[in-house]
């Protein structure tokens, strides 16, 4: 099937969505650990992003520092398919350590808050 996303537990904690294209030939097997899948592909670290859309795709731009590092094209479908198994995933972590994560734009407001308690 389309689109279906393999949610699973690795050992050390970490949970690796699997997300199958339908015109792979070949699929990774169910029980590929996460440093399996991603063997020998490059590795990117990203503390902020960007989003950009035009009339057929989304355009991710990820940074660190604030300076693009890499840019993302995707169609529309994969777009909202990646933002529900990012959903999943933090909701996963979030019960699983009875903490809701706080999003950056938290963070910026807490931080204004104290600066303007100032």
């Amino acid at each position: 099937m389309a689109g279906i996303g393999n949610l699973s537990p690795e050992p050390n904690g970490s949970i690796f969505v699997q997300m199958n294209e339908p015109r792979k030939q070949t699929e990774p097997s169910p029980s590929q650990t996460l440093d399996e899948a991603i063997s020998g592909t490059p590795s990117l670290y990203a503390n902020g992003f960007s989003i950009g859309v035009t009339n057929a795709d989304v355009v991710l731009v990820l940074a660190r520092a604030n300076r693009p590092v890499q840019t993302v094209h995707m169609s529309y479908t994969l777009a909202k398919t990646l933002h529900l198994k990012l959903s999943d995933v933090i909701e996963e972590f979030e019960g699983a350590t009875g903490r809701v994560m706080l999003t950056t734009d938290d963070v910026d407001e807490m931080i204004k808050k104290k600066r303007d308690q100032k």
